[in-house]
């Protein structure tokens, strides 16, 4: 992330260009940036199973909207 701020704002990318980002690691120790942005009901216990329980639920209400 701090590289693609760094690309716009030297101009290198602008609003209009379409980046993918890939986060390669883990979020348990980056969490900071999501502080006051995504407000969870319970936190997430750090398994997948759990992750993709919760994103199922998210993806069935964003369905249904």
């Amino acid at each position: 992330m701090l590289i693609a701020r760094r690309l716009i704002e030297r101009g290198v990318l602008t609003a209009r260009d379409e980046v993918v980002i890939c986060i390669t690691g883990n979020g348990l120790k980056t969490t900071d940036v999501l502080v006051n942005r995504h407000i969870l009901e319970a936190p997430l216990e750090p398994r997948l199973a759990a992750f993709e329980k919760f994103m199922g639920q998210a993806m069935a209400v964003s369905a249904s909207s």
